[in-house]
């Protein structure tokens, strides 16, 4: 006879305690995702990272009206922040992080490598139809606003199966994210 797995028995806000973290082997927990929750901790999207372990967040700036595009390595259940590009200079300037600025060849997209890359565990944000922000998983945008209003939102890696509308990549957004490679030559991301 086949037993349960033990994360079956766990019920309501349980299985988000941890329940779910010892199981049979019975169920596919899906591979590592980049995932954007919705308050309340139901998922909106989820996409594994691009081969290489990044991803990005494309969002047109609300002060400057100009794409902006974070870019992200994945490591382990967290990610860093390893660059940012726009079409507007300012935008980096917005920001306020030193670094190391370029200006991509014949795209017409300013780079800031940060000195300092940030790591964060989760990312919290808004996401919004005026700033159309969407998480960018290789060859995949993910629209993560509203038709209207407004969704607050957490950007985690976790364990899940893919979900979520998709929507066709900006060219400019696509070739930003396949142009910025994860390290200037100089420093690379620890893994």
């Amino acid at each position: 006879m086949r037993r349960p797995a033990l994360w079956g028995r766990c019920v309501g806000g349980a299985l988000l305690l941890g329940c779910a973290a010892v199981s049979d082997g019975s169920h596919d927990a899906g591979e590592w995702s980049i995932v954007a929750e919705r308050a309340g901790g139901s998922a909106l999207v989820a996409r594994p990272p691009a081969a290489g372990g990044s991803f990005a967040l494309a969002y047109e700036h609300s002060a400057y009206r100009s794409p902006a595009v974070e870019l992200f390595a994945v490591a382990g259940q967290g990610f860093t922040m390893y660059a940012l590009a726009s079409t507007n200079e300012a935008v980096l300037d917005y920001y306020d992080l030193e670094g190391t600025r370029t200006r991509l060849a014949g795209t017409g997209w300013w780079v800031l490598r940060p000195a300092w890359p940030r790591t964060y565990a989760e990312l919290s944000l808004i996401a919004t139809p005026l700033g159309r922000r969407t998480l960018v998983a290789g060859s995949v945008c993910l629209p993560l606003y509203p038709r209207a209003g407004a969704y607050d939102l957490r950007i985690r890696v976790m364990r899940t199966r893919p979900t979520g509308r998709t929507a066709p990549c900006p060219p400019a957004v696509r070739e930003v994210v396949q142009t910025v490679p994860l390290h200037d030559g100089t420093r690379k991301i620890a893994r």
